[in-house]
Order: C-alpha cells, then structure tokens, then sequence
C-alpha cells in the first residue's frame, strides 16, 4: 500500500521526482527521488513512521539519506552530515549513528556504525537533565516500543560513572532506562581514595542523579578489607 504525491520527471537515465511518498504507516519526503522498478532512493531525506493507526508518530529521521526496497518492506538510512538524525518521540531520545535498517516485517529498527567510533544517545526530556550515552548499537522493538542498546562502555553522569553489566542498557518506552543490575560505579572525588563501587543495583533518574545499592571495599588501617553494602 503506496501512494505518491509531488512532481515526476522523466528522463532517458532515470525516473527522478521531488514531493512525498506514502508506505504503509511511513512516510518519505524529498526533493531528490529517484525511482527503479522496485525500489528508490532519497537523498536529504525526511523519514516519518507512525503507529499502527497512522496517528502518532513514532520516530522521526531527518536529512537522511534513504534507501526502501518496496517489495521486501526494507528500508536503509544514512547519516553523512551532523544535522542528521533520528528522533524517538514516544521515548523522547535523539540518537546519532552512521546508519539506520528498517525490518518493517519484524517490526524493528537497527541502530549501527561503520567504524570504531560510537553513536550517541541524547535524552530530550527535561526531567533527565539532558542524560546522554555512547554506543555501538541499538535495536529498537517497534511493538513495545524499547531500544536495547549495547556497547554502552560507561555512563558519565556529573557525580559518577556508570558502568552496566556486559556493557548493555535497555530504555523503556517512557525513556527511562531500565533498572541495572550487576553494575558498578565510581564517584567523582578529588581525595586521594578511589570511591568504587560493585554489586550495584541503580535506577538512573537523569544525569545527575540515580539511587539504588551497591558494595564498598573499605580498607582500614591494617590494611584488613572489608566489604561494606550501601
């Protein structure tokens, strides 16, 4: 199910046109079409993709550059410039990697890079202080709407550092990240004592503050340790 509405022109090397084309419950807008027989690209694109009653919007991609494969329902975005990007709405999180696969099928998104460098995840909800993380990758589950994400090395907050267990943080679809377990963090201090922590269990609340409970090896005077839980 598609339809298009813009300018078509026709020429003896290509089909190119300019306007908006309609897929199912996405939307493609650009000046820069150029159709084949069963697919297109896009170049400075626009990529919108509602909910399953074509109402809301889900995620929202701009000045990408696209490619949809209408008759295997798969579409494949680029980023080559910073002003593009690719908003989650109902999570609230801007997120910035090197390119974006749409499985319309599985009803999935995947977030990945081309080289060593990672992406980033931007919280645009007020309430987190503008909480921002670096990864390798994301798949985001377009029927719950959750991003797992992996390669999350840390987590820099203006008090500590958050490290999540096997370098995995999922966030919920109300963009909160869910609850960590088996993490570990270290508290920003300027003493000469390494403030880490093990064992922990956190909920981040935004980017300067999370609560939860974790363990502390505390080393007295005789240099006997003693694990001490918070």
């Amino acid at each position: 199910n598609y339809d298009f509405d813009g300018s078509i022109i026709l020429s003896p090397y290509d089909l190119s046109a300019s306007g908006e084309f309609y897929y199912d419950n996405a939307l493609f807008a650009s000046d820069y079409f150029v159709f084949q027989s069963a697919d297109f690209t896009a170049d400075s694109s626009l990529f919108i993709l509602f909910d399953k009653q074509a109402v809301d919007k889900v995620l929202i991609g701009r000045n990408l550059f696209s490619i949809l494969d209408v008759d295997e329902g798969f579409g494949s975005f680029e980023t080559f410039t910073d002003s593009s990007g690719v908003e989650l709405r109902k999570n609230m999180y801007e997120l910035q990697f090197d390119l974006m696969e749409w499985d319309r099928s599985n009803q999935s998104t995947y977030f990945t890079q081309y080289g060593d460098d990672n992406g980033t995840l931007l919280s645009l909800d007020p309430c987190q202080d503008s909480l921002k993380l670096s990864a390798s990758s994301g798949q985001y589950d377009l029927l719950n709407y959750e991003l797992n994400v992996n390669g999350v090395s840390q987590i820099l907050m203006s008090l500590a550092t958050v490290i999540p267990d096997s370098s995995n943080v999922n966030i919920l679809a109300n963009g909160e990240i869910d609850f960590l377990e088996n993490a570990s963090f270290s508290v920003h201090s300027k003493s000469a004592t390494n403030y880490d922590f093990y064992n922990a269990e956190l909920y981040i609340h935004d980017a300067n503050n999370f609560s939860g409970k974790a363990t502390f090896d505390y080393v007295d005077l005789e240099g006997i340790n003693q694990a001490i839980d918070f």
